[in-house]
C-alpha cells in the first residue's frame, strides 16, 4: 500500500512540476547537440509506442513470474524517479531538438518541454537496474539504449536526455535498491522476558 501511494505521490509531483513550468515559462529554448545534429531523422514515434507496449508486457511477465516480492519496491523506485524528473523538468525548462516533428507533441501532456531526463529511457532503465537476474538486466538495458537511440532519430530527445536518464535511473535503483537490502536484514528485537522470569541457557544449548 505504501509503494502503490509513493509511486502516485512521485507521478503527481512529476505532473505538478510540468504544470508550474508551463505556467511559468513561456520560452524553451533549442539546444546545440552535436551527435543529434549528425543523426538521420526518422519517423517511427508510432514504431516506439508500440515498442514500449512491448517492453512492458515482457518485462511485466518476467517480474511478476520471477520475481514478484520486489513489487513494492518497483513502485516506490517509479514514484521517486519521476518526482526526481519533475524537479529536473522544472529547473531546466528546454525546447524540443531542432527538426522534431510537430504532431509528436500531441502524444504527451507538455510535450513542448518535457525532455531531460528522458522519462521513457529513466522508467526502462530503472526497470533493467532493479532485474534480479543479470542477463535480464543486461537485455533491458539494450532495451533502453536501443530505445533512446530511436527518440534521438525521431528528433524527440537530445542526447544529454538518454544519458541523464539512464544516470537518473541508476541512481535511484541504487537507493531503493539500498533501503530494500536494509529491510531485509534488520534485526528482530527479543521478546522480553516475563516478569519474574529466572534467565537461563537457550533451548537446546549444551551447559558448559
Amino acid at each position: 500500500m505504501f509503494a502503490m501511494a509513493a509511486m502516485a505521490a512521485g507521478l503527481a509531483v512529476h505532473q505538478w512540476l510540468l504544470q508550474l513550468t508551463d505556467v511559468h515559462v513561456h520560452f524553451y529554448p533549442h539546444l546545440a547537440d552535436p551527435v543529434l545534429s549528425r543523426l538521420p531523422t526518422l519517423g517511427i514515434e508510432v514504431a516506439g509506442e508500440y515498442g514500449l507496449a512491448a517492453f512492458l508486457a515482457v518485462f511485466s511477465f518476467h517480474h511478476f513470474r520471477r520475481q514478484p516480492e520486489r513489487t513494492p519496491l518497483l513502485f516506490a523506485a517509479i514514484g521517486m524517479l519521476f518526482a526526481a524528473r519533475g524537479v529536473f523538468l522544472w529547473l531546466m525548462p528546454i525546447g524540443a531538438p531542432p527538426g522534431a516533428p510537430l504532431d509528436a507533441l500531441r502524444l504527451y501532456p507538455y510535450a513542448n518541454h518535457s525532455y531531460f531526463p528522458s522519462g521513457h529511457v529513466g522508467f526502462i532503465s530503472l526497470c533493467a537496474w532493479l532485474c534480479r537476474d543479470t542477463r535480464w538486466r543486461r537485455f533491458f538495458l539494450v532495451v533502453a539504449l536501443v530505445f533512446g537511440l530511436g527518440t534521438m532519430m525521431a528528433k524527440a530527445h537530445y542526447t544529454a536526455d538518454l544519458l541523464g536518464a539512464l544516470l537518473l535511473s541508476h541512481a535511484v535503483a541504487s537507493l531503493a535498491l539500498h533501503a530494500f537490502a536494509r529491510g531485509e536484514t534488520a534485526p528482530v528485537a527479543s521478546p522480553a522476558p516475563e516478569p519474574g522470569a529466572i534467565p537461563g541457557p537457550e533451548p537446546g544449548a549444551i551447559p558448559g
